[in-house]
């Protein structure tokens, strides 16, 4: 059912890293803030914040027309 759905992929808290080589048993926010400065240590990227535009086909149907 979605609920147990979302129960078990929703909470991010409860997550660990496994198969991860040396971030194994690391939990996500401490997972994705050892991933960044790795990369970034490496000049392979940097930490940044990607926002979803919810409403963008909307919008585009309204200045295009329906596809």
């Amino acid at each position: 059912s979605t609920s147990t759905w979302q129960e078990w992929y929703g909470d991010k808290s409860k997550g660990t890293c496994i198969n991860s080589g040396s971030y194994n048993g690391l939990g996500y926010e401490l997972a994705v803030e050892t991933i960044a400065a790795d990369l970034k240590a490496k000049n392979l990227g940097q930490k940044q914040t990607n926002w979803r535009l919810r409403d963008w086909g909307v919008s585009r149907q309204r200045y295009w027309g329906c596809p």
